[in-house]
């Protein structure tokens, strides 16, 4: 948990306090103190990112009315804050989005900055390199704390906005190309590795497609069916393309639990 003590005369939290603590549900009276910062203009102050299963908590830093002032360095610690340490490629300059935690906390996905356009650190019209221009899309093992960028993406794209699909597979990104037009959407797999990965994501694209085939081969079959005027061979063909979109659809909703169970 997160606490701010604003400053009593201009209302911010700048010239405050913040406070990093952590409990646990079944007993949330007994807090674990983990950052007790006071907020000035020279030191940034940490909040909270990540909380995984076994009590590790990631922690970004930010400066306090400062405009976007997040992203001023990562640090981890342990559940009752004892040992603390700066996450090594994670400090100022080096990154430029929030991290976001995976559905299965094994990593944080984010926008780097690989330094191509100087200092990462170096303000520009008030906001600092990395900020303007994360370049590529990283994810940090939570773990072992290694950096781990994603391959086959462009760097002359920025990617404002990183952050994770309804599974950890899936990384959703914001985009802005090199000719600045509008921004998009895309989202994709961050790893393919077996035959069954590769059967699923196709199945994602697959399995609306074959609904839609599906639903026109049943009017054109219950259209032959109740245009038939009673006629045993068009009562037959109307029936065999039912029978056959039924059957196709079915096999396929088959193959697709086999893979992926």
């Amino acid at each position: 948990m997160w606490e701010v003590q604003v400053d009593k005369d201009s209302g911010v939290l700048l010239g405050g306090r913040s406070r990093v603590y952590t409990a646990l549900l079944s007993s949330s009276s007994s807090k674990n103190l983990v950052y007790d910062e006071i907020s000035d203009k020279s030191h940034p102050v940490h909040y909270p990112r990540a909380i995984l299963d076994n009590g590790r908590v990631f922690m970004d830093s930010f400066m306090p009315n400062s405009g976007a002032g997040w992203a001023y360095g990562m640090s981890v610690a342990d559940f009752n804050g004892s040992n603390k340490e700066d996450i090594p490629g994670m400090q100022n300059g080096q990154y430029g989005t929030q991290p976001n935690l995976s559905p299965d906390g094994k990593f944080l996905a984010y926008g780097a900055y690989n330094g191509s356009k100087g200092d990462g650190a170096v303000a520009k019209n008030g906001y600092r390199q990395a900020l303007l221009t994360p370049n590529v899309v990283e994810r940090l093992d939570t773990n072992t704390l290694e950096r781990i960028q994603i391959v086959g993406l462009q760097s002359s794209n920025i990617y404002p906005e990183v952050r994770w699909g309804n599974d950890s597979d899936t990384l959703i990104l914001s985009i802005i190309g090199p000719t600045d037009g509008p921004q998009v959407h895309i989202s994709g797999p961050t790893t393919i590795t077996t035959l069954g990965d590769l059967i699923n994501k196709l199945m994602t694209f697959l399995m609306p497609l074959a609904a839609v085939i599906l639903f026109f081969i049943l009017m054109w079959g219950g259209y032959d069916y109740l245009m038939s005027g009673g006629e045993a061979e068009k009562l037959q063909s109307g029936k065999n393309k039912i029978t056959a979109g039924l059957i196709g659809f079915i096999l396929l909703v088959l193959s697709y639990f086999f893979a992926k169970f």
